[in-house]
């Protein structure tokens, strides 16, 4: 299954920075890269591969790395990202003294590494580009494309087809009378075109919950 590009997905909002000077960096939380990946990219799981079970590999020097990749719902991988186990200084740490600390806190620094490497989740950050925030145009409410509002005449049709379905003549004529007098509508002529759009939605209701 292809991969998906999630460049551009980050936002200003999602970075933030950490000491001063030259030592100045922007970073995002790995719960948040985790977030955007279930969100963006549900089928896709983080996992480690293992060294006879033991997810820290050894280095020729003696330090300790990761073996990270991910994994498709429909059983493909990626190729393993290397991740180098390090401490606070960004110096790789010798293999005897990793510990279950170590190790967490690199399995979560190699999944953003990891996302940017095979989807370009938050490259941004790591080529040092400007993020900018997504645009979102605005239509003006009133601008906004109206359902056509049904004429009186189209009402007192739907009205019609109910009655004819639901009453007889006789009580179908009484009942728009009794309706027409609730209403106060005492001209000559047809009851129902005397009355209010108003009124008509709420014999049309009544009809269809009858």
């Amino acid at each position: 299954m292809p991969r998906p590009n999630l460049s551009g997905t980050i936002q200003k909002k999602d970075v933030h920075e950490k000491g001063g000077g030259k030592f100045k960096a922007k970073y995002m939380a790995w719960a948040k890269i985790a977030q955007l990946l279930n969100d963006k990219a549900p089928e896709w799981t983080y996992c480690l591969e293992t060294d006879g079970g033991n997810p820290v590999w050894k280095a020729p020097n003696g330090t300790g790395y990761l073996q990270g990749y991910f994994r498709n719902d429909d059983g493909t991988c990626t190729s393993l990202f290397p991740f180098s186990i390090m401490n606070n200084h960004n110096q790789a740490i010798e293999y005897e003294s990793i510990g279950a600390r170590e190790i967490t806190d690199s399995h979560r620094r190699s999944l953003c590494a990891a996302s940017a490497f095979f989807f370009s989740l938050g490259f941004e950050l790591w080529a040092d580009e400007e993020i900018t925030d997504e645009k979102i145009d605005i239509v003006p409410e009133s601008q906004l494309k109206q359902p056509a509002k049904p004429s009186k005449d189209e009402t007192i049709e739907k009205i019609m087809v109910l009655l004819n379905s639901k009453k007889k003549d006789d009580e179908a004529k009484k009942w728009v009378e009794e309706k027409a007098k609730l209403y106060k509508v005492t001209g000559s002529g047809s009851k129902l075109k005397q009355m209010s759009d108003i009124h008509l939605q709420e014999l049309l209701r009544e009809l269809n919950n009858a």
